[in-house]
Formats: structure tokens, C-alpha cells, sequence
């Protein structure tokens, strides 16, 4: 997730929801491949969950819980070819654990799996003290008490270390490790149980930027994931088990758009595909935000590997050095792994959703009305000057090296275009209010839908948020 400027008003409460969740030019495939809104309630019944062939690839998933979660959980349960054994909630990801846990009960009442297990781990790294920001944690407990989801079962009486122990010994098949968040759960049970490692098949695992940007506030080359426990990211390392990577440089070619959003309410026709879209629209501003499928795209490419370009990388995760530098994912040095350096955005949401939604569905179609391409300091808006009153779709191309943010709105108590002119501060002008926004990390390609719903002048304001300055200004009159 990108940082943006609360000093814009920009809405955090939609941010809280959605954080992940940041060569070798030879094509590898994955290791583990061996092994303002309006809340509406799911009534649907939960499904009965299928018995999983004999040869299914059996998982343990360890989830931070935030809506790329929510969102990637249902997927896998939807696959017949998937036994998830347990699901272990990351203490120190997004959600805290009484949110998260209770998030995860809820997901697997929708598919009928409630027997399996859910424990949560330290709320505190293995070592050091980075964290998501506070108000996205709380900010969770949103999605938990929405009532989307249906009561589920109990927590398991156990820790998310020992669980992962018990099931990764059990199992009569080694089972993989699916890391949808920081990896101190799996660093823990690594250190209280020695024979983890060799009882686990691999690991499979979203975090890390290799040659994209990073995504966290005070390492710009580090990924959430990584950064908030790189001493637990090490320790995973050093494992001798197959490790697969899917990192921002692959996420990032797979946006979370409103034509997807479309798509998916065109076929609501499971529970769980109800369930994500209701999760969805918690929170519509999520498509239109600049965000990404994170965990869905891990999901997926960990069972459909085509849907990702995977390269044989050695890799490390920087520990030292404090916040500003610890938790990159350093490339060229360190233990082999796979990693997805690439992603196709129509092979992945073709399967996320014909999975999900039980019918054969292709891929959204992009239908946009312009484009604004940012590139060095050059802001050019190719679209036009007069637009009608509803939704108009923008495709925004940050070709530049810069974090940017663009956000629309309109002038208030009799302020002119002028004084918006004339306005350098990053602060919010008190006579502009603000409708949309997008953020748009470097080198990506985003869409922004903005909802025209205030007749007249309006303004589309773009910030640079490297430079923490106002870069570009360019009026709009809206008709009807």
C-alpha cells in the first residue's frame, strides 16, 4: 500500500481495508507447485465443502487478514484440488488478532469448512518493533463486525506456532506453507519446533519488490510483508525448503478495477463469490484506488503457475540498518527461490473468478474515457475538458520514478481557479472539497473511475508524493 497524504483528506478507511497487504531471465516455475458506503449482509446458505482428492495439495495458510486476504481464502476453498489444514492469523499483519480470527471464522462459514482449524500469533515481531500504522489495524474491526460474514466457530485452543507444528507433522503428505502476510508466525514455530522444516513441503509466499518500487513509509524499497518482521523473513530463509516469491513487480501488473468489480457482480452465483463482492463493496472506493491484487494473485499463481512469468532468483531480506533500510528483498545474492517477476492480468482474473463464482468467466474488458500519463514532471491529460455528470473511467500511466497521487474535487466558498493556481501547499485548500483519488506507485499503470456528481467547475489536482509537492492542476466543467 502506498502512503498518501492525510493532510488531502484522502479516505483512510478505505486504505485500512486493503493492505497487503512492494534476473535470471530463465522461466522456472514455482517450488511449491510440489507440494461513503453502504453495508449489505450475505444471506446465502454456506456451501457444503467437497472432500478433497487424495492427491490434493495440502496448505497451511498464514494470513495477516485484510481484504486481499479476505478476497484469496474463499478462492482457495472453492478449489477441489486445495485441502487447507489450518489457518494461522499473522498478530503482527493488518488485523489484530480478536478481528482477524474472527474474519477467517467467517470466511470458512461461508464454505462450510468450519472444521478447520484458526489460532493467532504474537501480535509483536521475533524482533524489533515495526508495525502497520495503528488506524489501519483498528481499522479492520470494520470488516469484522459488517456482517457480511456469519459467526463462526471458536478459535482453536492452541498457538499459530504450535498449530502449524501439529498439522505440518500430521499430515501424511508434507503440506505447503502459503505466507499471506509478515512470516513471524512460521519464524516462531521454526524456533519452538525444530522438525518443522523438514515436515513441510515449502513455502509459497506474496512480499518483496525485486526490481519494482517499494510500498511501506519509511523504506521505500521494502514491501509491507517483509518489512514489519525482516528478522522472521531471514529465519524462513535459511530454511533449506523450496521457496516461491510473488513480489510487487508481479502484483503490480493485476489492478483491482471497477470493470472487475462489474464482472464479478454480473455472476454472484456461490456464497463465497457473494461473500467477496459484499466484502468488496465495504468499501467501494477499494476499485478505483490504485490498489492491487496482492494475496488473490499469490493464491492463484501458487495453483496455476501459468498465470505468472517465474524466474530463478538467489534472494535475501536486509536486516540491518533500522527501518529506513531493513526488509528489502535484495536480489543477486543469498538462497535460490522462484520468483514471479511478471504477471497476465486476464489469465489471473479469468481464473480467480470462474473458480470463485462456479461459471466459466472471462476476464473484465477496460472501457475508458481518457488517459493522464505522468512522465518525469510532465502531467499530460489526454481527455477532455467538458464531461457529463456519472462515472468517467481514467486510465493513469505513471511512467515517472515518483509516487504520485491524482484526486479530484470541486471549489467551495466562492474560491476561483485563481487561487487554486496560486495554491502551492500540500495542504488541502479549506474552500476545495475532495471526491476521488487514486495513488500510483513508479512505473505502474492504474485505472480511476470518478464519479461526476457535483454540475460545474470541477479540478483534477495531481501530487507528487516523493517530492511532497503540488505538481499538476487542470480544470473541468461538468454538464447536466
Amino acid at each position: 500500500m502506498r502512503s498518501t497524504p492525510s493532510r488531502w483528506l484522502v479516505p483512510l478507511a478505505v486504505i485500512s481495508m486493503l493492505v497487503p497487504g512492494c534476473s535470471d531471465s530463465g522461466a522456472g516455475t514455482p517450488e511449491t507447485a510440489l507440494a461513503a458506503t453502504t453495508t449489505t449482509t450475505t444471506t446465502t446458505s454456506a456451501a457444503p465443502i467437497s472432500v478433497p482428492p487424495p492427491d490434493a495439495l495440502r496448505i497451511i495458510v498464514d494470513t495477516d487478514v485484510s481484504l486481499d486476504d479476505a478476497m484469496a481464502i474463499p478462492y482457495l476453498l472453492r478449489r477441489p484440488d486445495i485441502e487447507i489444514l489450518a489457518v494461522t492469523v499473522s498478530g503482527t499483519g493488518v488485523a489484530y488478532c480478536e478481528d482477524g480470527v474472527s474474519i477467517v471464522l467467517g470466511l470458512l462459514a461461508v464454505s462450510g469448512a468450519e472444521s478447520v482449524p484458526v489460532a493467532c500469533g504474537s501480535e509483536v515481531p521475533v524482533d524489533g518493533s515495526n508495525a502497520f500504522p495503528a488506524d489501519w489495524r483498528s481499522g479492520m474491526n470494520a470488516m469484522a463486525t459488517s456482517g457480511i460474514l456469519p459467526s463462526g466457530g471458536s478459535a482453536a485452543d492452541t498457538t499459530a506456532s504450535d498449530l502449524i507444528a501439529q498439522f505440518a507433522h500430521d499430515s501424511p503428505v508434507p503440506p505447503t506453507m502459503l505466507l499471506l502476510g509478515p512470516h513471524t508466525n512460521l519464524a516462531q514455530a521454526l524456533r519452538d519446533h525444530p522438525n518443522v522444516e523438514s515436515d513441510l513441503a515449502g513455502v509459497f509466499m506474496m512480499g518483496g519488490a525485486v526490481d519494482a518500487a517499494g510500498n511501506t513509509f519509511e523504506n521505500p524499497n521494502a514491501e509491507w510483508n517483509l518489512w514489519i518482521d525482516p528478522v522472521a523473513d531471514a529465519e524462513v530463509l535459511a530454511t533449506d525448503l523450496p521457496v516461491s516469491i510473488v513480489p510487487l513487480d508481479a502484483t503490480n501488473l493485476v489492478p483491482m478495477t471497477s470493470f472487475f468489480a462489474d464482472q464479478l457482480a454480473a455472476h454472484l452465483t456461490t456464497p463465497e463469490a457473494q461473500a467477496v463482492y459484499d466484502l468488496l463493496m465495504l468499501n467501494p472506493g477499494s476499485v478505483a484506488s490504485g490498489l492491487s491484487f496482492w494475496d488473490q494473485l499469490a493464491a492463484v499463481a501458487m495453483v496455476e503457475p501459468d498465470v505468472a512469468a517465474w524466474h530463478d532468483v538467489d534472494v535475501t531480506v536486509l536486516q540491518g540498518g533500522g527501518p529506513s533500510s531493513a526488509g528489502t528483498l535484495a536480489a543477486g545474492i543469498g538462497r535460490p527461490a522462484s520468483v514471479a517477476m511478471a504477471a497476465d492480468r486476464e489469465a489471473f482474473e479469468a481464473e480467480y473468478l470462474t473458480t470463485l463464482t462456479g461459471e466459466t468467466v472471462a476476464a473484465s474488458e477496460w472501457q475508458t474515457d481518457a488517459t493522464l500519463t505522468i512522465s518525469s514532471d510532465i502531467w499530460d491529460y489526454g481527455g477532455p475538458a467538458t464531461v457529463a455528470l456519472g462515472a468517467f473511467t481514467m486510465v493513469v500511466e505513471n511512467r515517472s520514478e515518483h509516487s504520485i497521487l491524482a484526486t479530484h474535487g470541486w471549489l467551495v466558498d466562492g474560491a476561483t481557479w485563481e487561487d487554486l493556481e496560486a495554491y502551492t501547499s500540500i495542504e488541502q485548500p479549506p474552500w476545495m472539497d475532495l471526491g476521488s483519488f487514486v495513488s500510483v506507485d513508479p512505473r505502474i499503470e492504474a485505472i480511476w473511475t470518478i464519479d461526476f456528481s457535483i454540475p460545474g467547475p470541477n479540478v483534477l489536482v495531481g501530487l507528487d508524493l516523493t517530492t511532497e509537492q503540488v505538481a499538476w492542476r487542470y480544470p473541468l466543467n461538468v454538464e447536466g
